[in-house]
């Protein structure tokens, strides 16, 4: 519950309860208008009603662990937004020291980026873990691809199909995403599933068709299952988002898009692509 909805709630609760302080003096001194006089001088009547509304307000207002957390993680969600990104992560870890799903898996995600803090990648693992361990479908994808890409944690494909299911219960897209990626393209041949991976990829594009990763993808779900000419027309468009993508420094992007042709080349070449991380 949000700090607004609870304050509104305690507004509520205490015009309710003057209705019925009302209503008791009504009942009391049979009738309200002839009755409001005798009440007020009635000093053990007022006292009663008095230490009732106290309590009711009490209870009302009070802030229970998981509404601070949330209240937290909405303060540092808008520092975050306006891209002050050290304070947001200093109040980001106190919610999600407190146990707030949403917080954890937004300080795991920045300890990736680097967004107000160093680079961690065994902290984000913990953080993602948390908020996985919670339900949080972003969290659980997030996790899913550590454990693909071997980041924080030793490679462990089975570990990544786990917690990628898991999000895609939740209809997450990088969940559906990552799933296609390792039944497309993993290494180790037992986890091939063509013709899942192009259902997933499809459901992921679906979300986002100007994802360059989400394309991507369906490029090299495609070539698992055979379907070659697919396959290099959904590179070629994966690779014009990938141009205009702003999200990268020019060295990354340019190594992007190195990796994206040479997949591509591979599809030309009727060869579906095998990775040793994910993209």
């Amino acid at each position: 519950m949000s700090f607004i909805v609870r304050r509104i709630t305690l507004l509520v609760v205490i015009a309710i309860t003057a209705v019925s302080f009302t209503v008791s003096t009504a009942a009391r001194f049979g009738g309200l208008q002839a009755g409001m006089q005798e009440a007020l001088d009635d000093k053990p009547f007022l006292e009663n009603e008095r230490i009732r509304l106290r309590e009711v307000v009490l209870v009302a207002a009070v802030n229970t662990p998981a509404d601070r957390a949330e209240d937290l993680a909405q303060e540092a969600q808008s520092l975050y937004d306006r891209k002050k990104y050290v304070d947001a992560a200093k109040i980001y870890r106190q919610a999600a020291e407190q146990g707030d799903a949403a917080a954890q898996a937004r300080l795991g995600w920045m300890h990736v980026t680097g967004e107000g803090m160093a680079k961690d990648y065994e902290k984000a693992v913990k953080w993602f873990r948390q908020a996985a361990e919670q339900g949080e479908a972003g969290a659980q994808a997030n996790l899913g691809w550590m454990y693909a890409k071997g980041k924080g944690v030793a490679t462990d494909y089975s570990e990544a199909v786990k917690w990628f299911r898991k999000a895609v219960e939740q209809d997450n897209a990088k969940a559906q995403s990552g799933l296609a990626w390792i039944y497309a393209t993993s290494p180790i041949p037992k986890y091939w599933n063509a013709p899942m991976a192009v259902a997933y990829a499809q459901q992921a594009v679906s979300k986002g068709p100007e994802s360059w990763k989400l394309v991507n993808t369906l490029a090299a779900a495609y070539a698992r299952n055979g379907e070659f000419d697919k396959a290099v027309m959904t590179q070629q468009k994966a690779i014009r988002l990938l141009q205009s993508d702003t999200g990268y420094d020019a060295r990354k992007k340019q190594q992007r898009l190195e990796e994206s042709q040479m997949r591509l080349e591979r599809y030309r070449q009727r060869q579906p692509y095998i990775s040793l991380k994910g993209h």
